[in-house]
């Protein structure tokens, strides 16, 4: 039985594998981050499955790593240039503050300005396929956990909550509230290990600018 929330993370993150989360999950890299504040919300862990190289400066990913710059990039497309008046009507600051963050992704080669004077996507953003999970662990409180699980929507594909099997147990009465929102439930036990009660479905990250930051920090973890 575990005591404390942090030795069951630490027991599942030991042992589980991608295939439990992510199934018929192929990628060419993983990379596992704990403690992670992409959202409104703390995840516990996040996973990421990554397809081709996710190579990045330090540079460009703490330049990425920015709010604003975030939320600028966010925007652009490699194909369809954005205007000026655009991107600084999501930037959510100041105009000087927007020009400065602007020029940041600009000479990080995250935006690149076009003869007409519009942006689009930088020839440096990472080209690479990336899928987030995030994991939220909880002895008991199954409702808080649900909470925020829901707000890691904001930035991960999948998630899950992970709690012991005396727990889970009782949540399968429940199960259809997972499904509704596209939670899935994993159950890990004292011995190591673990069974997925409950699919999480994959989805589209809802905030482009937090998926955006975090990138960012798998290519500079000290960020």
């Amino acid at each position: 039985m575990y005591r404390w929330e942090q030795e069951l993370q630490d027991s599942f993150l030991g042992t589980a594998t991608a295939d439990l989360w992510s199934p018929k999950a192929d990628f060419d890299a993983e990379q596992i981050l704990e403690e992670c504040s992409w959202a409104d919300g703390r995840a516990d862990a996040v996973w990421a499955g990554i397809q081709g190289e996710l190579s990045y400066c330090n540079t460009r990913a703490e330049v990425l790593a920015d709010p604003v710059v975030s939320r600028i990039v966010a925007e652009l497309h490699s194909r369809a240039p954005r205007t000026e008046e655009r991107l600084y009507s999501v930037s959510g600051v100041s105009y000087a503050s927007f020009r400065s963050a602007l020029w940041q992704a600009a000479d990080a080669k995250l935006a690149q300005a076009t003869s007409t004077g519009a942006f689009v996507l930088g020839g440096s953003f990472p080209t690479s396929s990336v899928e987030l999970c995030a994991f939220e662990f909880k002895l008991r409180d199954w409702n808080r956990a649900f909470y925020q699980a829901l707000r890691y929507r904001s930035f991960a594909h999948r998630v899950y909550i992970v709690m012991p099997p005396a727990t889970t147990h009782r949540l399968i009465e429940i199960a259809d509230r997972f499904r509704v929102f596209g939670i899935g439930l994993i159950e890990h036990a004292a011995d190591g290990t673990s069974h997925r009660r409950i699919l999480a479905r994959k989805q589209r990250p809802r905030s482009r600018p937090s998926f955006m930051r975090a990138i960012a920090e798998l290519s500079d973890p000290h960020i």
